[in-house]
């Protein structure tokens, strides 16, 4: 269930026109290769894996300016953060 759960925290926080190219993952630790159409977009992904219960020290690790098909501008991005399982509450 860790992983699958993973999986479906990254699909439901990212956004349209952000996409992700690589994940991979080694121990706790998970690293997100991707582009997008804009920073706005990298910034409120980073974001919203930050406020993940499933993600922790999220930190963007580099972002750089490259071009698309058809001479598109996207950032691409580099994002590193901790795996956590989230506590049960009690009650």
């Amino acid at each position: 269930s860790g992983p699958v759960r993973m999986m479906d925290e990254l699909a439901t926080h990212t956004p349209e026109r952000l996409w992700l190219e690589t994940v991979s993952t080694k121990d706790k630790e998970i690293v997100l290769s991707g582009a997008s159409l804009d920073n706005e977009l990298v910034a409120g992904f980073l974001g919203a894996l930050g406020d993940s219960p499933y993600f922790d020290e999220v930190d963007l690790n580099s972002t750089e300016m490259g071009s698309g098909g058809d001479g598109l501008k996207i950032v691409k991005f580099k994002i590193q953060a901790s795996m956590t399982t989230p506590k049960k509450s009690e009650g």
